[in-house]
């Protein structure tokens, strides 16, 4: 008989969990509702602080000490005030800061810049790195003044607040006439209410550096705009007011090259018109590349807002341009080229400027060189009519002209015709013609030394002066016209 077969068994041992892990589940539940409960909290102060912002700006007094210090410290040597700050919703329904009367000196406590109201936004890049930086910010209602020195370099200024405003009440730019405004001195602001220069350049290019190096608030800046602003331009004898009721810029900076870009719309006494710009900076060679286009742009409008460019004052006709100009980083200008495209309009010379004659169209091709300071007008052309004149020449700046310094102007023919009208229907063609003789905008002054035209076997020549240009114009001209054929003198008429 056989031994029973024994199945061994496995006793299942039951082990109680130590305290701590029994605690465990009980922690996590009650740290979970206390996360739910403070983001339930949050998002309900959120949304009431968000309500509250949509029924008006919000009061943040507090605020305004911080602000100033780090605005300050991202401004890299430039003391910040402002009287008072305020959270609202901007028009993307965005959360802006609009802060009140903002005054920026210099390290030496001069006012630079001033405006009664300003508008900017939190970068949100900084932000993660525990920094306070705007990454866009709106001037409202400003009042610049942009001074052009007597070297060629274009500074900024912001202007007091309690400066005069009788200009204000014109609608368009008119010009305005004052004193020569004299240099900073001190921390005083000047006597004509304007406050300390900027040199526009300069501060762009260093401003572009220190973004490339991703130091202070410009490396996270991307935005800067104006709103309803006011222009004071002033070239040391003149000043002129632009309204601008729009101005944008956006900032692109890289580690090797820094990209500004700008639009602005500008109102005149011969209509609207609008500007673009754009800026590249190259580390590398230490230039300032702008390009800049404008249109619809009628050059009277630039002679009654700007009288040293009275001579512009007969050029009633919108115009498109282009140019692309190298500047140092100094805000030197080393060399350029500027293209013009008329549209039709009017043109009146000066002597004769109760008959202005109609124009179609033209086009004009400038460079410039400004080691010699002198202007090539590359082939252009003029069209009115059937009539076609294609010109070249150039305009050189003559330090030792006989009644002051002035711009010595060249002009030659580069062929053409004119459009005989009816009931004559051959093209008169021109043999050749020319101009040359004295441009001074600072005295609006014109000098037509000698004028010629050949065609059709007869010769007209002309000479002549102009004064007064901007204020109280004489003119003179005097004539003398060859024996033609009468066919040619038709065509002339």
């Amino acid at each position: 008989m056989g031994q029973p077969t024994i199945r061994p068994t496995t006793r299942t041992t039951t082990r109680r969990p130590p305290a701590a892990a029994r605690r465990r589940p009980g922690s996590l539940l009650l740290l979970g509702k206390a996360v739910v409960f403070t983001t339930a909290l949050l998002l309900l102060a959120g949304g009431l602080f968000y309500a509250r912002l949509l029924h008006g700006p919000v009061p943040l007094a507090f605020l305004v000490d911080p602000l100033q210090r780090a605005i300050a410290e991202e401004l890299a040597g430039f003391a910040v005030e402002i009287d008072n700050v305020a959270a609202r919703l901007n028009d993307r329904h965005q959360l802006e800061f609009e802060l009140s009367n903002v005054r920026i000196a210099d390290s030496n406590n001069a006012p630079l810049a001033l405006a009664p109201s300003a508008t900017f936004s939190i970068s949100h890049r900084a932000l993660l790195k525990g920094r306070i930086a705007p990454e866009s910010v709106d001037l409202i209602s400003p009042r610049l003044l942009l001074y052009l020195g007597d070297d060629g370099k274009l500074s900024l200024q912001f202007s007091a607040l309690a400066e005069p405003a009788e200009a204000d009440r014109h609608r368009g730019a008119a010009p305005e006439g004052g004193a020569k405004s004299a240099p900073l001195a001190g921390v005083q602001a000047s006597s004509d209410g304007s406050l300390g220069r900027i040199d526009l350049v300069k501060m762009l290019s260093d401003a572009s550096a220190r973004a490339r190096r991703r130091q202070y608030a410009t490396a996270y800046l991307r935005e800067v705009g104006l709103r309803s602003a006011t222009v004071i331009v002033d070239n040391g004898g003149r000043k002129s007011i632009w309204r601008v009721p729009e101005l944008d810029v956006d900032l692109d900076h890289r580690r090797s090259r820094s990209s500004i870009a700008g639009r602005a719309k500008i109102e005149s006494l011969a209509g609207p018109w609008t500007l673009n710009f754009r800026t590249f900076e190259a580390e590398r060679t230490g230039t300032l590349q702008l390009a800049i286009s404008v249109q619809n742009l009628v050059p009277r409008g630039l002679a009654r807002t700007m009288p040293h460019m009275a001579a512009l004052e007969g050029f009633d006709l919108p115009v498109w341009g282009e140019a692309h100009l190298d500047l140092s980083s100094d805000g030197d200008i080393l060399g350029g080229r500027i293209g013009i495209d008329a549209a039709p309009g009017t043109v009146a010379l000066p002597w004769l400027a109760e008959t202005p004659f109609a124009i179609d169209g033209g086009h004009l091709e400038i460079s410039y060189q400004s080691g010699a300071r002198r202007f090539e007008i590359a082939p252009s052309v003029l069209v009115w009519g059937d009539s076609r004149v294609q010109f070249a020449g150039n305009v050189v700046h003559d330090a030792q002209a006989p009644e002051g310094p002035a711009w010595a102007f060249d002009l030659k023919s580069k062929g053409g015709w004119i459009g005989a009208e009816l009931p004559a229907h051959d093209r008169l063609a021109i043999d050749d013609w020319g101009a040359h003789g004295f441009l001074a905008p600072e005295r609006g002054s014109v000098v037509l030394n000698q004028f010629w035209l050949r065609a059709g076997g007869a010769e007209v020549t002309a000479e002549g002066d102009v004064a007064g240009m901007g204020s109280a114009p004489a003119a003179r001209l005097e004539g003398k016209l060859g024996a033609m054929p009468v066919r040619t003198f038709k065509a002339l008429w």
